[in-house]
């Protein structure tokens, strides 16, 4: 019995660590810091982004500036994001939420800028706010043609379903 002893605990103990690393915290919506890149309009990345467990910082301008009429909300966003299939995989803590000017994550396509470095047509979790009518969600006033949606149900830009997507214009 003392020989089976100390192998139940070393057991134990990788089992303990195998179930704490099964479950991935990405910390979606953690300020990260956006390496001076302040985008006009659209969206810029910082890639890799070591203070981000994903490396990847997604710097989001002003809504005003991407014609979003959120008035109260302001200035740029840069937090730390991920790939995603739905908006399951882009919940975050409540402590993310409460520092930023974000309150809901979402899965969804927020660049349609040709090259890998752009993340151009890819889900990844953004700022439910800084979605754009038209573009990467459904115009609630109806005045442009639903978007398409994935097999997930998540909203895809018309630019994206074009067999030029993603590539820089020759």
């Amino acid at each position: 019995m003392r020989r089976l002893l100390p192998a139940l605990w070393l057991l134990s103990l990788s089992l303990g660590f195998t179930a704490a690393g099964g479950c991935a915290d990405n910390q979606i919506g953690r300020p990260c810091n956006d390496l001076g890149r302040m985008p006009s309009s659209g969206v810029s990345f910082v890639n890799p982004a070591p203070d981000c467990p994903t490396r990847l910082c997604m710097v989001t301008p002003p809504p005003q500036s991407v014609g979003n009429t959120m008035a109260s909300r302001t200035g740029t966003l840069a937090i730390c994001t991920t790939t995603c299939e739905t908006d399951a995989d882009c919940e975050t803590a409540e402590e993310y939420k409460a520092r930023d000017r974000c309150s809901k994550y979402v899965c969804a396509v927020p660049s349609v800028v040709p090259g890998e470095e752009n993340f151009c047509c890819k889900k990844l979790c953004t700022c439910q706010d800084d979605l754009i009518a038209g573009f990467n969600k459904d115009d609630p006033r109806g005045g442009t043609p639903k978007l398409p949606r994935d097999a997930a149900g998540v909203p895809i830009p018309s630019a994206c379903n074009k067999p030029t997507k993603c590539q820089a214009p020759k």
